[in-house]
């Protein structure tokens, strides 16, 4: 059932309109009605199986290579062999993110550091 999100306990649902048809795309699991909270999912290619089952909300619009290292740490059975967090996450801003742009470059990254953006999608997307 995932746990709480930041706006507090679940929420009431949304249409599972959009459609899982690719990579990139973050979608809210839906375990029963109004029990959306913090439990989601990022495909790693289009799936089908998942529209109307489940809520896409944002896409990866940025750092693609990362979603390809997350998928090469699973297994057959698509179980990761390591354990993966996502430890810094924000919503995109185009704005803040210009500014940032000029401030860093991404060669100064840490070794093993590495960042992806993801931007929320707007009705009609």
């Amino acid at each position: 059932t995932g746990g709480e999100s930041i706006y507090g306990s679940n929420f009431p649902d949304e249409s599972p309109r959009l459609k899982h048809d690719a990579p990139g795309l973050l979608s809210m699991a839906i375990a029963d009605r109004d029990t959306l909270g913090s439990h989601f999912m990022i495909t790693l290619k289009a799936d089908h199986h998942l529209d109307r089952k489940h809520v896409v909300f944002g896409k990866l619009v940025e750092g693609h290579h990362v979603l390809k290292r997350i998928e090469d740490v699973g297994d057959d059975e698509g179980h990761p062999a390591v354990t993966v967090k996502i430890i810094n996450c924000g919503e995109y801003n185009d704005d803040e993110e210009r500014e940032r742009e000029r401030e860093r470059d991404p060669r100064n990254a840490e070794e093993g550091e590495i960042n992806a953006k993801c931007l929320p999608l707007q009705k009609g997307q």
